[in-house]
């Protein structure tokens, strides 16, 4: 008895009867009202709708093939592409080609039982294929490219990236080049003018420093040789004391003391009397050799070449340093 009724049940959707007219009517008044401005596009689809809910056709013989849109999307070849590429790969793996199949046998025994309810849909869903037939028409003829090989669609994409990657290094060289231009060569030959200022006047100033101090060795050696002759004499000569004060007296005249720490101390032994003169003789040139340098010294560090070149590096240095943060 249940098997009866089961059968009976699936049964009843095949063999019902057209819906009533007004429920159909309504149904089309309301979708006819929802899409006012396309009425004139939507008429023939409407008149059909109403013939056949008016009994001109029943419904057990409209058209089941509801995969008018579906073929249209399964056929652009990137969908194609994509489908059959998917396919090719879950076949070649033994539980995704299960899985396949499985889902395969159940959507055919679900379409099965759903034949009849399809059979009640089929205008609604004409409709809906319609509809969407239209808007894929609009969208290839917007997109002509959707319609194209996929080859061709993949170059088509990569061309801009290809395009701005060609511009982005044409641009990079060109600002390269701009700042090479501008900024390098220009600090370059700036830096290499400085340092070549620079070179020239510490040139100048170790030639000067360097006569000076040959003038004073000249003359400290003129003068040891003078107090060497005038020791040898005295040291001959019978009168030690007497030879002694002369040494001293020549020293005195020849390099005169400047300040009180550069006088001789009095010793009574005259051996020590003259080691003591020679110590004073050391420190008495000593100090004007230092004395004599200082000027020139001075001179360099306050030369304008020198400090200019001082400050000129040290705006170049900060440039550079400006220059590379921007760059960054």
């Amino acid at each position: 008895m249940t098997k009866k009724t089961n059968k009976a049940r699936y049964a009843a959707p095949a063999a019902a009867a057209p819906p009533p007219r007004a429920v159909s009517s309504d149904s089309e008044n309301s979708d006819t009202e929802d899409r006012a401005p396309s009425r004139t596009s939507t008429s023939s689809v409407e008149e059909e709708q109403v013939k056949e809910t008016n009994g001109h056709r029943p419904y057990a013989q409209k058209e089941t093939s509801t995969t008018g849109f579906l073929s249209r999307v399964g056929s652009l070849p990137l969908i194609h592409d994509g489908v059959a590429t998917f396919q090719t790969y879950a076949n070649n793996n033994k539980y995704s080609k299960y899985a396949l199949d499985t889902a395969g046998s159940a959507v055919g025994s679900v379409s099965k039982y759903t034949e009849g309810y399809q059979n009640l849909l089929q205008p609604h869903i004409s409709k809906v294929d319609k509809l969407a037939n239209r808007s894929l028409d609009l969208i290839e003829t917007t997109f002509p490219i959707v319609t194209k090989p996929t080859a061709e669609i993949v170059t088509t994409v990569k061309k801009p990236y290809v395009y701005v990657e060609e511009s982005s290094k044409s641009a990079y060289n060109q600002i390269q080049t701009t700042i090479d231009t501008r900024v390098t060569v220009p600090v370059k030959n700036v830096a290499a003018s400085t340092r070549n200022q620079i070179t020239t006047v510490a040139t100048n100033t170790r030639n000067q420093i360097t006569t000076a101090a040959t003038s004073t060795a000249t003359t400290i050696s003129t003068a040891a040789t003078s107090t060497a002759t005038t020791i040898s004499t005295a040291a001959t000569s019978t009168a030690t004391s007497i030879a002694t004060d002369g040494l001293e007296t020549a020293v005195n005249k020849i390099l005169p003391a400047t300040n009180e720490g550069e006088n001789t101390p009095q010793q009574s032994n005259q051996a020590t009397r003259v080691v003591d003169i020679g110590r004073t003789v050391s420190l008495r040139v000593t100090r004007r050799v230092s004395n004599q340098v200082a000027p020139y010294r001075e001179a360099a560090e306050k030369n304008t070449v020198v400090v200019k070149s001082k400050d000129s590096i040290h705006a170049l240095n900060a440039r550079l340093t400006a220059l590379s943060e921007t760059l960054r």
